[in-house]
């Protein structure tokens, strides 16, 4: 129902926290350049020479889910031409995770602790005045005071 319909991890099986596979929306453009250079490319191309397949790659499928269309046509090229390696990919990629991520990094460090205990807070509070509103109407109904 969506143009990635799975997007396995960076060991290429499922994304699980538990495998530690992922990349957080909270890393920093460090970690992930870190995780990504770490991703499993193409199993089939063992050499710089050796011909790619996109289409069997999980770094390439990432380039589809973060719109980097102008980006992933050249990688294609690349990888079916045999004329960069997996190696160049994978920092591509990685700067296209960064910048895509960072609109989001930014906004989350601007929420301090104090900030987000106060939308806790006045969430809890929201909360239970439509309980009291409810429960006062339920009490109304089966005649307790």
């Amino acid at each position: 129902m969506t143009k990635t319909p799975k997007l396995l991890g960076t060991d290429n099986r499922k994304m699980s926290k538990s495998y530690a596979n992922f990349i957080a929306l909270s890393d920093t453009p460090e970690e992930i350049e870190k995780k990504v250079s770490r991703m499993i490319t193409d199993p089939e191309r063992i050499k710089l020479k050796d011909k790619g397949h996109p289409a069997i790659c999980n770094v390439f499928s990432y380039f589809s889910t973060f719109e980097a269309p102008e980006v992933k046509k050249h990688v294609k090229e690349w990888c079916e031409g045999a004329t960069a390696g997996c190696t160049e990919c994978k920092s591509r990629l990685a700067q296209v995770l960064i910048s895509y991520l960072e609109p989001i990094r930014q906004r989350r460090n601007k929420l301090s602790d104090s900030a987000v205990e106060d939308i806790i807070r006045e969430g809890a509070e929201k909360a239970r005045r439509a309980a009291a509103e409810t429960m006062g109407e339920v009490k109304k109904l089966i005649n307790i005071d």
